[in-house]
């Protein structure tokens, strides 16, 4: 009976905790548990008893939680390649778990983040651009503060520029050849192109000799450098033409196109007879002679002039009923 005396032995998830303390009025309070870890811990004490009272065991209900503020624990950065699928974990310690980790800032097409329900997040995707990328991370666990982390990615790569895209030739006449048309083939990205093929699809009704197609391009292309393909377009084949320049490589979105295209007329300019001879006249004394002018071709022709010209152009007139 009385105030019980003696020590108590405090156990913490299975082991004895510091020393037995002596009671104190009744009462005995543990060292600090400023030590523990975050999480959840099993709590017991041990009565050892006295002279009036006997010992005896006893457990705190529900334990000993120790919360802790979430924070990053993974790096804050991270470089994805162009065209490859690339991942990075994010990662947080605390305690409870982390509930929920947000990003903010712009992400490079192709790539983005997921928060996956367990204390971490991940980044994830193919980038198609290059650059440099500085977003943030914010974690939270519902103990302050939140953890907040500057993070940059990096995006690296070879990467294609094709200018341009599409070419057309206009409307030509046929059998006629038009100087080339350039495309401008550039690495735009961060280490080198290796080009694998460069090549030409013909449209319907396309012969093999209406493009031609001549690369100036190595097989290889350094950051930053620029070479050049032409094509040569030759009208022999009346009708709409076209074709597709392809370039295939190791850069994103390979093999890369240019649309090529023209329509070829054939408009054909006939005179009949093809020269005229006015025989012997005398001065002051004129001839009139006729001259037909026909378009045997599969196109209208355009008349732009008429005219004589000459030495003597002088001594000739000439009118017509041709439309223009």
């Amino acid at each position: 009976s009385g105030i019980p005396t003696g020590t108590v032995q405090f156990v913490i998830d299975g082991s004895n905790f510091g020393s037995p303390v002596a009671l104190s009025g009744g009462l005995a309070t543990s060292s600090s548990v400023s030590t523990l870890t975050a999480g959840a811990h099993t709590v017991s004490a041990t009565y050892n008893g006295d002279t009036n009272d006997s010992g005896s065991p006893g457990a705190l209900t529900g334990g000993q939680l120790v919360d802790q503020a979430p924070a990053i624990t993974s790096a804050h950065n991270a470089t994805f390649t162009l065209g490859t699928l690339n991942s990075f974990t994010v990662t947080t310690s605390g305690f409870p778990t982390t509930n929920n980790i947000v990003e903010a800032g712009g992400l490079p097409s192709g790539v983005s983040f997921t928060y996956n329900n367990n204390g971490t997040g991940t980044l994830n995707g193919t980038p198609t651009i290059v650059g440099t990328f500085n977003i943030t991370f914010t974690a939270t666990n519902g103990i302050n503060p939140a953890a907040v982390q500057n993070f940059t990615l990096t995006t690296s790569g070879p990467l294609i520029s094709l200018t341009p895209t599409s070419f057309n030739f206009g409307t030509v006449d046929l059998n006629f050849y038009l100087y080339p048309a350039f495309v401008t083939v550039k690495n735009i990205g961060t280490s080198t192109i290796n080009f694998s093929n460069v090549s030409l699809t013909l449209g319907a009704g396309t012969k093999g000799d209406d493009f031609t197609l001549i690369n100036f391009c190595p097989a290889t292309l350094a950051a930053g450098k620029t070479c050049y393909i032409s094509v040569i377009f030759f009208a022999g084949n009346v009708g709409t033409v076209s074709a597709t320049l392809n370039v295939a490589d190791n850069s994103p979105g390979s093999p890369q196109h240019v649309s090529l295209s023209a329509i070829v007329i054939n408009p054909l300019a006939k005179v009949n007879p093809g020269s005229l001879n006015f025989g012997t006249i005398k001065v002051g004394h004129s001839s009139m002679q006729n001259v037909t002018l026909t378009n045997p071709g599969t196109a209208a022709l355009t008349i732009t002039s008429i005219g004589v010209t000459g030495a003597n152009a002088h001594d000739f007139v000439q009118s017509n009923a041709c439309p223009s």
